[in-house]
């Protein structure tokens, strides 16, 4: 995939099937094989694909650059990197959360405008980030930031999980 990132909306009984597995290594397994196949197959409306745009989206929003445990906004910061990690190493990231958090997320993102978001943007450490900044870049991550707010949305009205995966 290459640093493609997707989130997936999950009911509960799918969060505890992962939390079920004890190995980290096979959880992402599962992961890779059954929830994404699922999902990409006959639930798509219950996913947000991120292609790389969840780079620039979690810089957003976290002024700290790319911190695990979402930076200093909440819940904001918690979009992408942020809640409880269900694998995180170098080779991929796996990310959930709650329906709780969720719901504060959604909140949180309907109330960023575009010229919020590009004012954010424009504030990416240029040295630290790996695109390109320019109006491409940022049309980009704008277009992904509304995908994922979609997901967001429709996930917090459903009571459901939000789990965030990318490789690295």
């Amino acid at each position: 995939m290459g640093c493609r990132g997707v989130h997936f909306s999950l009911s509960r009984a799918e969060v505890q099937r992962l939390r079920d597995i004890r190995d980290e290594r096979e959880r992402l397994e599962y992961v890779l094989s059954v929830i994404e196949e699922e999902y990409f197959e006959n639930h798509r409306e219950d996913l947000a694909e991120n292609d790389k745009a969840w780079d620039a989206i979690h810089r957003c929003f976290d002024p700290d650059g790319l911190s695990a445990d979402g930076g200093s906004e909440y819940p904001l910061g918690h979009f992408i990197l942020g809640g409880e990690h269900l694998y995180f190493e170098d080779d991929h990231i796996l990310s959930l959360k709650s329906p709780e958090l969720v719901r504060e997320i959604a909140e949180a993102a309907a109330m960023i405008t575009e010229p919020e978001m590009r004012r954010r943007y424009d504030a990416i450490d240029a040295e630290d980030y790996h695109g390109y900044k320019d109006d491409d870049d940022f049309k980009y991550t704008w277009g992904y930031f509304q995908e994922i707010r979609r997901l967001f949305r429709k996930a917090a009205a459903e009571g459901r999980c939000v789990l965030f995966s990318v490789d690295q």
